[in-house]
């Protein structure tokens, strides 16, 4: 797996908004829908996409227990959209971070990612994250994804959970930004074991600006 730094601290983003932001009044941490993993295995993607999701994105290759698991978002105000996501895998303090990316043999079968560069799904204004095992069966049927989609679509809030198997909500879809790659990181223990995976939405779409890592 390529390893790639994040842009920011994570931990501190959702937990000490004032520590990244240089306005921390410009975003909203807010609770989101729990996720179910009925297998383990997890990708991101862009929903609205889905029939692509064999030429450009593939299932994480780090798996995590099969569970409910809970998550917050990082609200840009300014826009409206979602700036990163957080679920809940463990809890334990997170020392570093690692890039989510597929198997080194499901990378060279992607038709956009560029060998070489950290693994980053295009993200054309929706962010999603699902559980690779239910999101299957609408893999060669994206017309049946999109109609869930638009029937969970909320004026409300910016993001949702869809279900897409009797086991319960499945997919998260998050309202991002305007176009660009989104790229996750596992959260690590000082063991080495998952603890969170961070989607980062952030573009210059969004009104808030967090300071860079030094």
């Amino acid at each position: 797996m390529t390893e790639h730094a994040p842009r920011y601290d994570y931990a501190a983003m959702f937990d000490d908004p004032a520590a990244v932001f240089a306005d921390p009044s410009a975003i909203e941490i807010v609770r989101m829908p729990a996720l179910h993993v009925s297998t383990g295995q997890l990708v991101g993607f862009d929903p609205h996409q889905i029939g692509c999701y064999d030429l450009d994105y593939a299932p994480y290759e780090r798996t995590v227990a099969p569970g409910l698991y809970a998550g917050r978002a990082c609200l840009d105000r300014g826009s409206g959209g979602v700036a990163a996501t957080w679920l809940q895998l463990r809890r334990a303090a997170v020392v570093r971070w690692a890039l989510a990316a597929p198997s080194a043999a499901a990378l060279d079968d992607l038709t956009l990612h560029v060998k070489g560069t950290a693994y980053g799904y295009e993200c054309r204004g929706t962010g999603g994250l699902a559980d690779a095992h239910a999101l299957a069966p609408y893999v060669r049927r994206p017309e049946r994804l999109l109609h869930k989609l638009e029937r969970a679509r909320s004026a409300d809030t910016p993001y949702s959970a869809v279900l897409l198997s009797d086991a319960g909500p499945n997919l998260w879809v998050t309202n991002a930004h305007d176009g660009g790659p989104c790229r996750a990181f596992w959260g690590l223990d000082s063991e080495g074991q998952t603890v969170a995976l961070v989607s980062d939405f952030f573009t210059g779409y969004h009104a808030a600006r967090p300071r860079p890592l030094t």
